[in-house]
């Protein structure tokens, strides 16, 4: 599993869309956090911390 760390920015950004994009983007987040590699190979950054 993968550690996602959230910035102020991100979460600004996160709280200014619509509902439905911010779950799109949420359910996404938490697939990638699962199936890291998954989602590395369809051209979404994820970065490990270590012992994550």
């Amino acid at each position: 599993m993968t550690d996602i760390e959230w910035t102020t920015k991100a979460i600004d950004l996160l709280e200014g869309l619509e509902a439905e994009n911010q779950e799109r983007i949420l359910s996404k987040l938490e697939e990638a956090q699962n199936w890291t590699a998954h989602r590395l190979d369809n051209g979404i950054s994820v970065v490990q911390t270590p012992g994550g």
